[in-house]
């Protein structure tokens, strides 16, 4: 479960980078 919400999280800052 953690794994996936840091995924998630990963996701999220890739996305507000870019």
């Amino acid at each position: 479960m953690s794994g996936e919400i840091e995924h998630n999280e990963r996701e999220i800052l890739h996305l507000h980078v870019g």
